[in-house]
């Protein structure tokens, strides 16, 4: 893969921009609701001090959420991938459970937790953990026998295989299953705030939208794609980098 190619996405947003110029500057949208780039840019910077804010609210409460999810995720996916007997209790649970949309639960987290920061957290870590989880269990399963065979003949128990041989079998997975969370952290965040209605992303989203601010807003939405796309090939390239073997096959 060559440089010019590593990154198309680029290549696509500036063909995206591109007609969002061209769209405004001859009136075939109206600039009044889209407004060009250019003013949205401004927008943004002009709002930048509550725009700012609502940005680090929001991403400090994703990442919580995407950590707790994801810590959860790698403890119960790998007993379940591990032991049949756990496997058979939480099997039937998980797969009920999944089917309900993170989005879904933040009104029930409302009522329960009453506060805007752990409604969010616990929202985004439902969504996190369930797709996470799969993957764990996944690669739980696909640990070689051969290595764990080799490490049981040399005396290795249980906790020492797990640990010299699992564990670094499943990073792969684990940088993947980080990887795909990255958009579900995002959106359960957003809708999470527009549904509390307090403060946050979604809300700021929501406001400038009623105020007819509507640079600000596809400024909030804007930054909203930059810290998702960042994130994502961040993680992309650290499994590229550190799984080689592994990445040429999953990302091609």
């Amino acid at each position: 893969m060559t440089g010019a190619l590593r990154f198309p996405g680029l290549t696509a947003v500036a063909v995206i921009l591109a007609a969002w110029v061209t769209a405004t500057a001859t009136g075939f949208v109206n600039s009044e609701f889209i407004p060009p780039p250019g003013e949205v840019l401004a927008a943004g910077i002009e709002d930048w001090t509550n725009l700012g804010s609502a940005t680090i609210e929001s991403m400090w409460t994703a990442l919580v959420g995407y950590a707790v999810g994801f810590g959860a995720a790698v403890v119960i996916g790998m007993a379940v991938g591990r032991y049949a007997s756990v496997d058979s209790w939480l099997s039937g649970p998980l797969d009920f459970f999944r089917a309900i949309p993170a989005v879904a639960i933040v009104p029930m987290a409302l009522l329960i937790l009453a506060d805007s920061f752990l409604v969010g957290a616990f929202a985004v870590a439902w969504g996190c953990f369930f797709l996470a989880v799969i993957n764990v269990i996944s690669g739980v399963k696909h640990i070689p026998n051969t290595l764990q065979d080799a490490a049981r003949s040399f005396g290795a128990g249980e906790v020492k295989v797990l640990r010299k041989v699992g564990i670094p079998s499943l990073l792969p997975y684990f940088l993947s299953s980080l990887r795909q969370n990255v958009s579900v952290a995002l959106i359960v965040i957003v809708v999470a705030d527009m549904v509390i209605g307090l403060s946050g992303l979604g809300f700021y989203i929501l406001r400038t939208q009623s105020n007819a601010l509507f640079g600000r807003m596809y400024a909030s939405i804007a930054l909203i794609a930059v810290i998702g796309y960042v994130a994502f090939r961040v993680l992309e390239e650290a499994q590229r980098r550190l799984f080689p073997w592994w990445s040429e096959t999953s990302l091609a």
